[in-house]
């Protein structure tokens, strides 16, 4: 389990495949995930076992989560992201156009 993650990313890699996450309910792995990753007290491993049986025992639960990390995951598109900023590069450009 993990106690420590500079961003969150392989939280977004399980999301981009598709497959149900289990993360430390520390941060950032919780913000990253919201509320589309089971979360788990990494130094609990009572916490570890109880998120892995509502993985493979609440068939809803699962697919609604599966889903929702497909939605974030989709935040975090690289198209997306540059398109984002390209926008706001663009943005700063006008601006200063203007304070010209």
């Amino acid at each position: 389990p993990s106690l420590y993650e500079g961003f969150g990313l392989p939280v977004i890699e399980g999301f981009c495949a598709g497959k149900p996450v289990i993360t430390s309910d520390l941060s950032p792995m919780k913000d990253i995930a919201q509320d589309a990753a089971f979360l788990v007290d990494p130094r609990s491993i009572s916490s570890i076992r109880e998120g892995v049986k509502e993985v493979i025992y609440n068939f809803e639960l699962r697919k609604s989560k599966v889903e929702k990390g497909r939605l974030i995951a989709n935040s975090y598109q690289s198209k997306k992201i540059y398109s984002e900023y390209e926008n706001l590069w663009k943005q700063v450009q006008a601006s200063k156009s203007i304070a010209s």
